[in-house]
């Protein structure tokens, strides 16, 4: 991924790679060890069921991309209703993103141009396939592809169950799971026999109330020789309060072309 698509790909999906922090939670420690009992289907049902309870959350994001020895960071505003929609805003509303069910919207001001497009649009220009739900899933520590548990072949270390799918036909996917929360502490995705990469580390969980989430990600896309690195930090994380989503774009900007 070249540097300047690695920023684009920022403007997009800033969204599909968020996650919150709290003044006053604490980072936790796995000191489960996985039960090697366990069947895949049960494990996944557990997984999906401690995802974390909110209607809504807002707060802060520091994000950082590293690709091509170059590196560029931001501090984004966010607010997200679950199950419904994501909103972005850079400072003094530079960038602006509002991210539903239906799709993305963004327009920057720097060089006053807009994006509107439903994710078939993204995934064609990602190649990955991409909704939603898979990009609030990743956010919330939860796994991003849907196998059913046939499909998966279930496995441990001393620390981890991994998930991993049986026949790929293309596309690789793993997911390590933690048995303290039995949260993901990693992603993978390899489609094409590995020409494309893509690792999701989830290096810190807290617990913001009785609700444990993810704290600390770390994104690592690989393409041929390609590399980019991007980091996300959330903190000042409020939940369930009345939020808005204001968006508008305004007149005169051109639609980029994907």
């Amino acid at each position: 991924m070249t540097f300047k698509k690695g920023v684009v790909l920022i403007q997009y999906l800033t969204l599909a790679f968020i996650i919150l922090s709290c003044g006053g939670s604490k980072t936790l420690l796995s000191d489960v060890k996985p039960n090697t009992s366990v069947s895949a289907k049960a494990l996944l049902t557990s997984h999906y069921n401690a995802i974390a309870n909110f209607s809504t959350l807002q707060g802060k994001m520091g994000i950082s991309i590293l690709a091509e020895g170059r590196e560029m960071g931001y501090t984004l505003s966010l607010r997200m209703t679950k199950n419904e929609k994501l909103w972005l805003n850079a400072t003094l509303g530079i960038v602006r993103a509002l991210v539903s069910v239906e799709g993305v919207q963004l327009y920057n001001k720097l060089d006053q141009t807009y994006f509107e497009g439903r994710f078939d649009i993204l995934s064609r220009w990602l190649g990955v396939d991409l909704n939603y739900y898979q990009m609030q899933n990743l956010l919330l520590g939860q796994a991003i592809m849907d196998f059913p548990p046939k499909e998966m072949e279930l496995s441990f270390s001393e620390s981890q169950y991994q998930l991993r799918t049986k026949d790929s036909l293309g596309l690789d996917y793993r997911i390590r799971i933690n048995p303290n929360n039995l949260l993901a502490d990693q992603q993978y995705l390899s489609q094409n026999g590995g020409e494309r990469v893509v690792i999701v580390n989830y290096s810190r969980y807290q617990s913001v109330g009785e609700r444990i989430i993810p704290e600390t990600i770390v994104l690592t896309v690989t393409e041929g020789s390609e590399v980019t690195q991007i980091e996300l930090n959330l903190h000042s994380i409020i939940l369930d309060q009345q939020l808005n989503f204001p968006f508008s774009i305004p007149e005169g900007y051109q639609k980029m072309a994907l």
